[in-house]
């Protein structure tokens, strides 16, 4: 049975924690995506100490488009999971999509991976492609998965768990 649903609607998650150097770059890259469905876009202070904020707020102040963008705060600094818990109980989309503040993501991308979570019944998670950018200090993810080999729910949940490859 083929799942189908009609432009599902998108909660991107972003939590902000110290990254004033790329933060435009990731939240222009939400404003600019191309799909056409209901989306929002739930950013969390995660109470940094540098502008990180200001330029979002900024950001989404002029943002004239079709996407939703809802500001959270916390009240002291609680780390990267909680912030992402805090958006996902904010969440009103049909899925979730997180986004590192400091990684940006193409155009088309919600466009291009909400399909595939309607294809088949079994289809828990969608993972894009993910690209390094030399000028960012940054570790390559550490988990790869080829899709020949994710065999089942249970092994791919497995393998993020264990950060391990399949």
């Amino acid at each position: 049975m083929i799942r189908i649903m009609s432009n599902p609607s998108v909660s991107i998650i972003v939590p902000v924690y110290n990254v004033a150097p790329y933060v435009e770059d990731c939240i222009r890259s939400v404003m600019r995506q191309t799909y056409d469905g209901k989306m929002e876009c739930i950013i969390v202070n995660d109470c940094g100490t540098d502008d990180s904020m200001t330029i979002v707020e900024r950001l989404v102040s002029e943002y004239t488009g079709p996407i939703e963008f809802k500001i959270l705060h916390h009240t002291h600094n609680r780390g990267l999971s909680a912030a992402r818990n805090t958006g996902m109980a904010a969440a009103t989309g049909d899925n979730l999509f997180f986004l590192d503040s400091d990684d940006w993501m193409s155009d088309d991308c919600i466009e291009k991976l909400v399909p595939p979570i309607f294809s088949d019944p079994a289809i828990e998670i969608v993972q894009g492609n993910t690209n390094r950018v030399p000028e960012k200090k940054c570790n390559n993810f550490p988990i790869k998965i080829l899709i020949e080999h994710a065999r089942s729910n249970s092994e791919v949940r497995s393998s993020f768990f264990q950060k391990s490859s399949l």
